[in-house]
């Protein structure tokens, strides 16, 4: 019948304690240091270094930074093209077509290409309505 096996998360792998290693590495704005979450969780750092080796703990670190970090995507993408923009900056223009081509969903923002060029042209239109008009023009 061949394997009927099914494919899981790298979470389902873990345990308890290494679903919080992989929260604690995901997040970019902890002040704790390893030492510290170590002790709160009740493992030595030496576990915490054994666990950084563990596939399943980086892939769902992974994870869940990306998760994070997707609800600022659309910050990033405003930022990035304000600079291509307004300092005429060529390579910031390249960097920012490059990303959009990139971007085809982000499920865990709900966030579609469409919705992320709707606010793109949105900040366009925001910069052209700031430029100086020529004489001449209405």
């Amino acid at each position: 019948m061949g394997d009927t096996k099914r494919r899981t998360e790298p979470e389902a792998d873990l345990n308890r304690k290494q679903q919080l290693f992989a929260e604690y590495l995901a997040d970019p704005y902890t002040s704790e240091t390893p030492e510290e979450f170590a002790r709160r969780i009740g493992v030595t750092k030496e576990t915490l270094n054994k666990w950084k080796s563990n596939p399943a703990v980086v892939q769902t670190a992974f994870n869940r930074c990306r998760i994070r970090m997707g609800a600022e995507l659309p910050k990033v993408l405003k930022m990035l093209l304000e600079n291509a923009l307004g300092n005429n900056d060529i390579s910031a223009c390249k960097l920012f077509f490059q990303q959009l081509d990139k971007i085809t969903e982000a499920p865990e923002t709900g966030m579609t290409v469409d919705v992320v060029l709707e606010y793109i042209n949105r900040a366009i239109d925001e910069r052209i309505e700031r430029l100086p008009r020529r004489r001449g023009e209405s």
